[in-house]
């Protein structure tokens, strides 16, 4: 399926990307600190770039910040953290 929303450069994309392989991808290196051990990204986020995109944009994302879980047992979801 094409992108059409313009973003796939950027780092947020990027974190995204990396986001689901760690969780989906069980050849990703860190996948066994993250997928192997049961954590998961919400079906919104894992289905669609542009729902995260705007959770991490309203809750004050930009480029020199990282976005982290509060818990690091739990998924990520719009819950896991403020931004």
């Amino acid at each position: 399926m094409a992108t059409i929303h313009g973003l796939s450069n950027t780092r947020l994309h990027s974190i995204w990307r990396k986001m689901k392989d760690r969780c989906n991808n069980p050849r990703a290196s860190n996948y066994m600190n993250y997928g192997g051990r049961g954590i998961m990204v919400c079906d919104e986020w894992n289905q669609d770039f542009m729902t995260f995109y705007e959770w991490a944009i309203g809750k004050g994302y930009e480029d020199h910040l990282s976005i982290e879980r509060d818990n690091v047992n739990g998924n990520y979801e719009p819950s896991m953290a403020s931004g």
